[in-house]
């Protein structure tokens, strides 16, 4: 175990590479996918076509999959926490969308409350601006 973790110190390139690529991966799970399959038991909306980007070439993820990998590696705890908190409305609502939406927006304030520093605050009020104008029509 000592090895391994003086392979790390000597080499943090590792240590960001898999944060990265761990961050990715759980960024482009679509959550409202996952969400249906456990509460309905079916399988028929989840498809392993429908979870991976990389059957999709890259395309139409309008930036949740790189700003959930993002989020992950900055503040990972902040990101599972406020996601417990943005599916409070989003479950009374009954519409999945507002868990999402609502995420976004309280991260503005989770960063202030954690980091204290207007920089992180203004990454994420970036972040949520980009990704609300990235949102589009449905595609037929």
């Amino acid at each position: 175990m000592n090895e391994f973790l003086t392979n790390l110190k000597n080499h943090p390139w590792i240590l960001l590479l898999a944060a990265a690529v761990i961050g990715y991966l759980i960024g482009s799970l679509s959550t409202a996918r996952v969400v249906y399959f456990f509460s309905t038991g079916s399988t028929d909306y989840l498809s392993f076509s429908e979870i991976n980007p990389i059957y999709h070439r890259f395309k139409g993820g309008r930036l949740e999959s790189p700003m959930m990998g993002t989020l992950f590696v900055v503040n990972w705890f902040g990101l599972n926490f406020v996601t417990a908190i943005a599916s409070i409305p989003g479950y009374m609502i009954g519409i999945i969308m507002v868990l999402r939406w609502s995420l976004f927006f309280l991260l503005i304030f989770w960063f202030w409350f954690y980091f204290h520093d207007v920089f992180y605050v203004i990454f994420m009020a970036l972040a949520n601006f980009l990704f609300w104008f990235s949102i589009d029509s449905p595609r037929s």
